[in-house]
């Protein structure tokens, strides 16, 4: 339903890049703030009948982009990545910043000479690892654990399969036997898949009407990679694939 959620009074929204939903069936939408708002709250939140709720995260105003949410021992949280500051950032559902975490500098990749750093999306991984796609930066894939270790990187920049160009969109599978990751790899106009560690399983190429995989959606029947055009942030397609 186009326009099901509509912002409070005084907050007009940028690009809506981010969507999740927690327990209690409450939506959380990250956008970007458009420059005529005179509210700057980043993130709002409604409950699951679509009516407004609360707002938070001026901060991440002109930044916001992914936004991940996920149960752990203490409680929900949300990550949020922020790609105007090039931080993740770990906040509570009411917007209490846990745990945030700039630059890489524990990667080789990133201290070896400064790079660009724009972290674009998150995935999380079922012993609590979660993942970092520097899709608007240097193309490379961070691995973290709980705590926010840095642990590895997730294949490397480049094009062949178990390469990145704009690791963009990243969501875990976990319907299988075993979790799978998957990379929208927008840059090479496909799909990836990686065991949870990073050994790369499968390249799945774009068709002619989904040739910019940006995200991911999930449904009962199976998971979509949700496109975009390189000259908008509008979604244009979507096509549903099969792990099997």
């Amino acid at each position: 339903m186009h326009d099901w959620l509509t912002p409070p009074d005084g907050l007009v929204w940028g690009d809506t890049h981010g969507l999740a939903q927690d327990e209690q069936g409450r939506i959380y939408v990250a956008h970007t703030v458009n420059k005529s708002s005179m509210r700057g709250e980043s993130v709002v939140i409604y409950d699951a009948d679509g009516r407004f709720v609360s707002a938070f995260g001026e901060e991440f105003r002109g930044g916001a982009h992914g936004l991940g949410l996920r149960r752990e021992t203490d409680g929900e949280f949300l990550y949020h990545c922020d790609i105007n500051r090039c931080k993740i950032v770990k906040t509570t559902l009411e917007g209490k910043t846990v745990w945030s975490h700039g630059y890489p500098r524990e990667d080789a990749a990133y201290a070896e000479r400064p790079i660009d750093f724009v972290p674009t999306n998150v995935a999380f991984a079922p012993n609590g690892d979660f993942y970092v796609g520097d899709g608007y930066g240097s193309h490379h894939l961070l691995r973290f654990s709980l705590s926010g270790k840095f642990l590895n990187e997730i294949g490397r920049p480049g094009h062949g399969d178990g390469e990145f160009d704009t690791p963009h969109g990243l969501w875990v599978d976990q319907r299988g036997k075993e979790p799978v990751l998957l990379v929208a790899d927008r840059g090479n106009r496909r799909v990836q898949t990686f065991t949870l560690s990073g050994t790369h399983i499968r390249t799945i190429r774009m068709t002619p009407i989904c040739e910019c995989p940006a995200t991911f959606m999930f449904r009962a029947i199976g998971w979509f990679a949700r496109t975009s055009t390189a000259r908008c942030a509008s979604w244009i397609a979507s096509i549903k694939w099969s792990l099997n």
